[in-house]
């Protein structure tokens, strides 16, 4: 049997909310900037600590409104499904890995269900029309909730791993 590889990445769509965030982290840093600059003279001596500082704020305020741009990567490799969150594309974080045979449900989601506490929302809105809910038991987590956006090769490689039951349902709904 050939070794099975799929790979997926979706981008995290900037809503309002967080566009407003990002400009509010770049203004605050921003004044923070310019108040260093200002106050720099009155603090006589310890004025170039107080320019540092206010660099310092300032290139806070940069990184963290980088951080508002979030992609998802999907990785599928011989039934094991990795989930990554990588953050203004210099940071990956690893958000679950799990084995498909482990996957308890698998169903399209709907924008108005109602989730479980601690649910990864991994997808690029949650009112895309694509997206699938996935329930898996965890062996150091217990049981893991997550929202993804899938593609049908996705799906489709997934499907050769789950468990019978689930498999069924896949294919019924989509495949």
């Amino acid at each position: 049997m050939a070794d099975i590889f799929v790979e997926y990445m979706v981008q995290r769509g900037m809503t309002p909310g967080l566009r407003l965030r990002q400009l509010l982290i770049v203004l605050g840093g921003g004044v923070a900037l310019f108040l260093a600059f200002l106050l720099s003279p009155m603090a006589g001596g310890l004025g170039f600590l107080v320019i540092l500082a206010g660099l310092g704020i300032g290139f806070l305020a940069w990184r963290l409104a980088r951080a508002q741009q979030v992609e998802f990567e999907y990785a599928l490799t011989n039934g094991e499904f990795d989930l990554d969150k990588i953050i203004a594309r210099s940071s990956r974080k690893r958000l679950l890995t799990f084995h498909c045979r482990d996957v308890e449900q698998l169903v399209p989601f709907t924008a108005g269900e109602k989730l479980p506490s601690g649910t990864i929302m991994a997808c690029s809105s949650p009112q895309d029309d694509s997206l699938w809910r996935c329930t898996v038991k965890h062996p150091q987590r217990g049981s893991v909730t997550f929202v993804f956006n899938a593609s049908e090769s996705l799906l489709g490689a997934m499907s050769k791993f789950l468990p019978g039951s689930v498999r069924r349902e896949v294919l019924g709904n989509r495949l």
